[in-house]
């Protein structure tokens, strides 16, 4: 029976692969094998369902198989049947197959090396943040100095922001524009 973790390892597994091969639909040309266009996604052949089928300029069909994490020799005859058996959809063409997966073990690698219709390819993920915008406090704004209230202690507004250096909460005083961390004492930016 499959643990929690389990789930969610395959449960995010699966959406990794719905957003390779969403991705590669809306851009075909990054496949790597030139101007071509997508014909099919997730195409049904007896021996399984090709997660999409491409062609190309040359008028050559394409069967691209995606694969999360390392390939294995099993995912080589994966391909090489969904190959042959898109050459019998499509006598009229060339047919090729395409296995994109982040590595390939060895024995997937010397299975490759027999079969001259197929190619191996390498996807890289790569993760960034393109732009940042600081929070905005919504804070009431500061009481005017009065002879009547300067006796009494001042109200300060606090804030927090997490220190770029060792990812800890920081509490500062709103107004200011530079805070130290009281963890490990990098001095940053507040504003």
């Amino acid at each position: 029976m499959e643990t929690n973790d389990q789930n969610a390892e395959t449960q995010r597994v699966g959406l990794l692969e719905r957003n390779l091969h969403d991705y590669l639909e809306e851009n075909p040309h990054r496949i790597g094998i030139g101007d071509c266009t997508v014909i099919a996604r997730e195409y049904i052949v007896d021996s399984g369902r090709i997660d999409l089928v491409v062609k190309n300029s040359t008028e050559e069909i394409w069967a691209i198989e995606l694969k999360i994490g390392e390939a294995s020799r099993d995912a080589i005859g994966q391909i090489a049947s969904y190959v042959s058996s898109l050459a019998d959809d499509f006598p009229d063409h060339q047919v090729f197959g395409l296995l994109i997966a982040s590595s390939f073990d060895t024995a997937a690698i010397r299975a490759h090396r027999a079969l001259r219709n197929i190619g191996l390819s390498t996807y890289r993920l790569q993760f960034s943040v393109d732009s940042f915008e600081k929070p905005i406090l919504d804070l009431p704004p500061p009481a005017k100095e009065s002879p009547e209230n300067s006796s009494r202690e001042k109200l300060v507004n606090y804030a927090h922001r997490r220190c770029p250096n060792c990812f800890r909460d920081n509490k500062y005083e709103v107004g200011s524009r530079h805070t130290k961390c009281p963890y490990c004492g990098y001095k940053f930016s507040v504003f």
